[in-house]
């Protein structure tokens, strides 16, 4: 009877022995698994930010079109415009508070721009005319241009006076026709764009190019006509976004999917974005130069979406004048540990960018009876340069 009570309490000891150190193991295993989380998430960025802009700046993009020229319903949308205010490498969109994440958004690839057909103009078109007179002899036969196209016109290279891209709709096709069509260019035709009687609706055409844009709209022999695709407006790069929803990171295309209900709802179809687990929080600020420098002057927070919106004109422009001028990012990421200790192990919340933000974790998802203080966190921060933007000042 003794022996069997000795054997009883030493089988007890062990077990609660061997039952200690597993959950220690599992909580040490935790910790480990998410700060290589964290570092997953940062290289992830890391990756994307180092090419951020290459489809703007290292393509034939920039030298084609160096600004834009665009009118949209009585309103001139761009003014020769610099390709940097209107295609951001980076955008940040700050969350609320400590307490919410902000949204990476980067340049990964560029437009859909050489979709159309490319047209070469053959004539000079004289500054107060509305007329291109287009010609191509290997297309004798084809039927290439239609009124209600939307073209964008490029200077002939070199483009030594960085004269804009022009964004115009085809109003009327004159010249060898055929139903408004244009179908011999080996003699050629002209394509207005102007607003001559029965002709299209013609939103993107000011009535006079010349007096409504800094820059004459006038394009020499051997320039370029861009066919754009149906229903295209402006040149869009194409964009994914990082932000932290589902606990974990998620990168998605936001033509592909709604950010807000993959970040609100966390539907089943968010494991198809997610590129690191038990990911809490992501912040980022902007590392701005001064003008004609290199050197970072300031870190600075992005706004949120509702201060955008509320921003002025002037807050705005100033807002892009500043982007332009952005030479790095800097990244802060922050991952749990899945297994949650018996006591409060966190006494408080990690700070961030040399401790000048101090993050709020009290709102992250935590399972009944427990509180964030009950898990461990990883921190890892990076600050990112951004080549493309460097080199092509």
């Amino acid at each position: 009877m003794i022996g069997l009570v000795v054997g009883l309490i030493i089988t007890l000891a062990i077990t609660s022995s061997v039952s200690t150190i597993g959950k220690q193991f599992r909580i040490t295993g935790a910790g480990h698994s998410a700060a290589e989380g964290a570092q997953v998430a940062v290289a992830l960025i890391d990756r994307d930010l180092r090419g951020a802009g290459a489809a703007l700046f290292n393509g034939s993009f920039a030298s084609l079109c160096p600004g834009y020229n665009m009118y949209d319903k009585g309103v001139v949308t761009a003014d020769n415009s610099n390709l940097y205010s209107l295609h951001y490498p980076v955008r940040i969109e700050s969350g609320a508070s400590t307490a919410v994440s902000d949204m990476v958004e980067i340049m990964v690839g560029a437009p859909d721009f050489y979709s159309g057909e490319i047209l070469p103009i053959v004539k000079e078109m004289p500054s107060s005319s509305d007329i291109m007179k287009i010609s191509d002899t290997n297309l004798a036969s084809e039927d290439q241009i239609h009124v209600g196209d939307t073209v964008l016109v490029v200077q002939a290279p070199p483009n030594e006076t960085k004269a804009p891209c022009t964004r115009f709709k085809v109003t009327k096709v004159s010249g060898q026709t055929q139903s408004d069509q244009c179908t011999n260019f080996k003699a050629g035709c002209n394509v207005h764009f102007g607003s001559t009687s029965g002709d299209v609706v013609n939103d993107f055409n000011p009535t006079n190019p010349n007096t409504t844009y800094t820059k004459p709209v006038s394009y020499s022999a051997g320039s370029l006509v861009f066919k754009m695709p149906p229903g295209w407006v402006k040149p869009e790069f194409e964009y994914v976004q990082y932000a932290v929803a589902c606990g974990a990171l998620l990168r998605y295309d936001p033509k592909k999917v709604d950010p807000v209900v993959l970040r609100t709802t966390c539907p089943a179809s968010y494991k198809n974005y997610a590129m690191a687990a038990d990911i809490v929080m992501l912040k980022a600020q902007y590392g701005i130069s001064t003008d004609g420098s290199d050197q970072i002057a300031t870190w600075e927070n992005a706004p949120t979406a509702a201060q955008y919106t509320a921003f002025s004109t002037a807050q705005r422009d100033d807002y892009h004048k500043k982007l332009q001028r952005v030479k790095a990012v800097r990244l802060a990421m922050v991952a749990r540990s899945r297994e949650p200790d018996t006591g409060k192990v966190t006494a408080q919340a990690p700070g961030v960018f040399d401790d000048t933000l101090t993050l709020d974790l009290s709102g992250v998802a935590v399972p009944a009876g427990k509180t964030w203080q009950n898990y461990r966190y990883r921190t890892h921060e990076t600050v990112v340069p951004l080549r493309n933007p460097l080199w092509n000042r």
